[in-house]
């Protein structure tokens, strides 16, 4: 991590008041830019399973008493991931709709659900984490809200096996 790097994270995280002794960093003034083409591999239907989860979770972030509603701050996720599950990819009972943050969370292991789709959170994992994150653990034992197709809780199993949970 360079200086600046460090500077950076410090003042972001709140780590450090001030700076009064910052040394002079060589800083590049130009970066060399282009562009180049290769093939890669994209996901088809991806967009249509994440609209139709949208959908299912009525447009609202699953997650108890999260209020996000805005489709550009949603995420059609799945429970069972797209590289580890290929064939549930297009299921739409393993989606959940959730909000960047809680998408995030649920994919790095801080909550996942039980059998009963109440939240579970790793409180070891988030001990990690300050504001706002760590504000998820409020709403351990809590139900996610409804959808109209019911999540397949059988998926659940491969998202507890990633993570390391156990029910």
């Amino acid at each position: 991590m360079s200086e600046l790097d460090r500077i950076l994270s410090d003042i972001l995280f709140d780590e450090i008041t001030s700076y009064t002794n910052v040394k002079e960093t060589n800083i590049r003034k130009q970066v060399k830019a282009y562009e180049s083409q290769s093939s890669l591999a994209i996901r088809i239907g991806q967009n249509e399973f994440s609209k139709n989860v949208k959908e299912n979770f009525h447009n609202k972030c699953c997650f108890p008493s999260c209020e996000i509603s805005d489709k550009n701050f949603l995420i059609g996720s799945h429970i069972a991931r797209w590289s580890d599950r290929p064939e549930l990819r297009g299921e739409i009972d393993n989606g959940l709709c959730l909000c960047l943050m809680h998408d995030k969370a649920f994919e790095m292991g801080l909550f996942t659900l039980d059998i009963d789709l109440l939240v579970s959170i790793n409180t070891e994992r988030l001990a990690n984490y300050g504001n706002p994150i760590n504000r998820i653990k409020e709403f351990n034992g809590y139900p996610i809200k409804q959808a109209q197709t019911c999540v397949n809780t059988d998926y659940l199993e491969h998202h507890w096996i990633r993570i390391g949970f156990r029910p």
